[in-house]
């Protein structure tokens, strides 16, 4: 039984020192990479078998199904997890259980809302494997957002280790059950139950890492206060889900679901090799919102999270650009080599993109919501209008050309933070430059493509380079088995 106690939370005080608050975020970012590096181990050996045994097109209508569904899980979240990390204060525990109450509520809507007019689907487009696979996908939203609470508790306090444990296990029972399945034959649906089954695993064992027993607490007046957060929040949120659907609807329209599913394994892999953008950005909500209202240390902070995070993303994306020719056709068969070049393409929009996280993380840490969601409809736009254009003249490519293009509105958000903050990109741009360069290999012909090398390799050569990556490993090693800064081990008050 969960017990409030009148003693303060241990999670880091807003006006924490310097070097404490650097050592917990590195602590937490150490936590999170390692979670993320053997998430992404088990990710690639279940996509490589998912993907190549259902092949492009049950991949490409399993995607086209899921794109919708995620839209459907974001509108029904409203941002809740974001919402209870913002709070200056520990949200006691009854505000945790009004807000999974009111996202019963919103969600159990939303998903009734979704199903109902899937049918009308059906009679526009005729029965299809994509609409069947929405249904089901559809109908586990609640549970894809009821979690949110939970990750939101134990995030607060920077216990990395235990999130790490459970998206470990998400991880282990989405492809535990999705790779069996597919060998036995089920296609499309093949994906379909291992996202039930990881969706099922999150929520329980979320519950349980955090302490936090869900229960019944209806407010009205703070259900009001998240739909309030989630309609400025999660607009941006909703377009950025919109964005995704120039996937299945555009390529899909022009190339079929095969090219669906070749784009959306580039995709993916984007996401696999590029673990470290996700960590950053969830650690950067916790971290930032504790120095929105201190400039000084603000500003050399966000400095030295771009580097990081180009070096950390960069280096996995640009090594799996330049084998990729080779290893796509390797692994997942001659059928998926396309592949190769729209994923180079896709990354280096991901690396260029990444800039703008920390400008995004200060803008929603100081409530400026409604200037995120304009880049992002910017975005969107851009991106649906490009990829009108560019697929049918350029095919898969003009997807990834698109997504480029579309990345500039992300200026936009640059414009909103750095002439009050006055940080400078001077540290990371470099780094930037050198590993974006070798994501063009797939396009140059062998032995030509080895050129596209040549500045990464400059670049680890650097002595700045070299002295950075150094620190911060050291940093993230001291994190993870040093004995100053153990955050497991010293157990927020409130989590008991």
């Amino acid at each position: 039984m969960i017990h409030r106690r009148s003693g303060t939370s241990r999670a880091p005080a807003p006006d924490a020192p310097p070097a404490k608050l650097r050592e917990l975020a590195f602590q937490g970012g150490s936590y999170l990479a390692l979670r993320e590096g053997l998430g992404m181990l088990i990710r690639l050996g279940g996509v490589v078998a998912v993907t190549r045994t259902i092949g492009p097109r049950d991949f490409g209508l399993y995607v086209a199904a899921a794109a919708f569904a995620a839209l459907v899980a974001s509108v029904a979240q409203l941002g809740a997890e974001v919402y209870l990390i913002r709070q200056p204060e520990e949200p006691p525990l009854e505000q945790y259980h009004e807000v999974f109450s009111a996202l019963v509520v919103v969600s159990v809507a939303v998903t009734a809302l979704s199903f109902a007019l899937s049918w009308p689907a059906d009679l526009l487009l005729g029965p299809s494997s994509a609409v069947s696979a929405f249904r089901i996908l559809v109908l586990a939203v609640p549970v894809n957002i009821l979690w949110a609470p939970a990750q939101a508790r134990i995030e607060r306090h920077f216990q990395y280790r235990r999130m790490a444990f459970v998206e470990v296990a998400g991880d282990a029972a989405l492809y535990g059950t999705a790779v069996p399945l597919a060998l036995l034959g089920f296609g499309v649906m093949a994906p379909v139950f291992g996202y039930l089954a990881w969706q099922c695993t999150l929520f329980v064992s979320s519950a349980v890492a955090a302490r936090l027993v869900p229960r019944w607490r209806w407010s009205a007046s703070t259900s009001r206060e998240l739909l309030r957060h989630g309609v400025s929040y999660s607009s941006s949120n909703w377009l950025e889900r919109v964005n995704s659907l120039a996937n299945p609807v555009i390529v899909g329209a022009f190339l079929g679901a095969s090219g669906v599913g070749l784009v959306a394994l580039a995709i993916r892999l984007v996401d696999t090799a590029g673990f470290a953008l996700r960590a950053a950005w969830r650690l950067g909500l916790a971290t930032i919102s504790r120095l929105v209202d201190q400039p000084e240390r603000l500003r050399p902070a966000l400095e030295e999270g771009m580097l990081a995070q180009a070096l950390v993303l960069g280096v996995p994306l640009a090594g799996l650009a330049v084998v990729s020719p080779w290893l796509i056709p390797l692994v997942w068969g001659r059928a998926w080599e396309p592949a190769a070049g729209v994923y180079g393409l896709i990354a280096f929009t991901r690396l260029v993109s990444s800039v703008s996280l920390p400008q995004m993380t200060v803008l929603f840490a100081e409530g400026r919501n409604t200037r995120v969601a304009a880049a992002v409809a910017v975005r969107t736009a851009l991106m649906l209008l490009a990829s009108v254009a560019l697929v049918p003249l350029l095919g898969l490519d003009g997807f990834a050309v698109a997504a480029i293009a579309a990345s500039s509105a992300w200026l936009m958000l640059d414009h909103a933070v750095r002439p009050r903050i006055g940080f400078s990109y001077r540290r990371c741009a470099p780094v930037i430059a050198g590993l974006g360069i070798p994501m063009f290999a797939p396009l140059i012909a062998w032995p030509w493509r080895l050129a596209t090398c040549l500045p990464a390799v400059a670049l680890i050569a650097s002595a700045d380079v070299r002295r950075s990556s150094i620190g911060f490993a050291s940093t993230a090693l001291r994190g993870v088995f040093g004995r100053s800064t153990r955050s497991d081990q010293a157990k927020p008050s409130s989590i008991s």
